[in-house]
Formats: C-alpha cells, sequence, structure tokens
C-alpha cells in the first residue's frame, strides 16, 4: 500500500513538473507571437511607399548634373556630393530587400509557432525535442529582428543623407542651368 501512494506521488510530481515545463514553453511561443505580430506592425510603419519615386528622382537629378557639369577637372566637394547621393539610392534600393525578408518570414514564423503551440498543448511528436525546437524557433525571431533593425538603421541613415544632399544637388543644377 505504501509503495502505491508512494509511486502515486511521485509521478503526480513528475507530471507537475512536466506541466511547468509545457507552461514555460507556450509562454515563450506566445511571446515569440508578441514579438513578431511587435515587428510586423514596425515593419508596415517604416516601409516606403515613394521608394521607387524617390530612386527616379534620384536618378534624373544625377542625369541632370552629368547634363550640365561637364568641366575639365571634377570638383572635389561636388563628386562627394554626387557620390553620397547615388549612394542613397543604391542603399535604398538593396535595402528594400531586407524589409521584403522580414514581411515575408514573419507569417512562415508565426505558423511554424503555431503548430508547434498545437504539438506541446496535445502532447504530439517529440516531447524530448520540444526544447530544442522552442529554441530553434526563437533563432528565426531573433534573426528577423536583426533584419528588421538592419533595416531601420540603414534606412534612417540615407533618410538623413538624402535630406542633406537633395537640396544641395538641387541647388547645383539650377546654378549649372543659370550658367
Amino acid at each position: 500500500m505504501y509503495k502505491f501512494i508512494f509511486f502515486l506521488g511521485l509521478s503526480s510530481m513528475l507530471w507537475s513538473c512536466k506541466d511547468s515545463v509545457r507552461e514555460e514553453y507556450l509562454t515563450a511561443i506566445a511571446t515569440m507571437e508578441q514579438e513578431l505580430d511587435s515587428m510586423l506592425l514596425i515593419a508596415e510603419a517604416n516601409r516606403i511607399d515613394t521608394l521607387p519615386k524617390l530612386i527616379d528622382h534620384i536618378k534624373n537629378r544625377t542625369l541632370e548634373v552629368s547634363k550640365y557639369y561637364v568641366p575639365d577637372t571634377i570638383d572635389l566637394e561636388i563628386a562627394k556630393m554626387m557620390n553620397l547621393y547615388r549612394d542613397v539610392r543604391k542603399a535604398m534600393s538593396s535595402n528594400s530587400g531586407n524589409l521584403a525578408k522580414v514581411k515575408n518570414s514573419i507569417p512562415e514564423v508565426k505558423q511554424k509557432l503555431a503548430d508547434l503551440r498545437y504539438d506541446i498543448e496535445n502532447g504530439l511528436g517529440d516531447r524530448e525535442k520540444y526544447s530544442e525546437f522552442v529554441n530553434f524557433e526563437r533563432s528565426k525571431v531573433n534573426q528577423i529582428k536583426e533584419i528588421l533593425n538592419y533595416y531601420l538603421d540603414v534606412k534612417q541613415e540615407f533618410t538623413d543623407v538624402f535630406r542633406e544632399t537633395d537640396p544641395q544637388v538641387q541647388s547645383f543644377i539650377r546654378e549649372l542651368k543659370n550658367e
């Protein structure tokens, strides 16, 4: 009789430990889902709807400068300004791919998290690997976060450069046309 009670007590302790671990996994999944939702909102709020127009604007201004500015030697300050201006176009074009990666990855990872949550809630699959699966999904969420942060940093940096150089380029073009 004592063995039965001991066995019953031991199994209920083990079961409650498994329940607490299961709850930890489910909490981690819920946290990751919230992070992904937040990242998607940030990505949507920081996309550049006018990116094609911005790129065309820079291309057109660059062509105007090369059309009107044909000196024997190039002024170093003008060269720096135009290189910065071109860098904005290149950086913004390539950086838009990072935003696309973020926006495409989030639904995929959310689906994997939903599948993992279902498996954990219902005790399906290899229970010994739940921790590994949760950590794998955590690494994917962190990768998305890194890409989004990189996108935001580059966007901010080159938006600032554009705001600084565009008026200078516009002014330079006006000067060239008036000569």
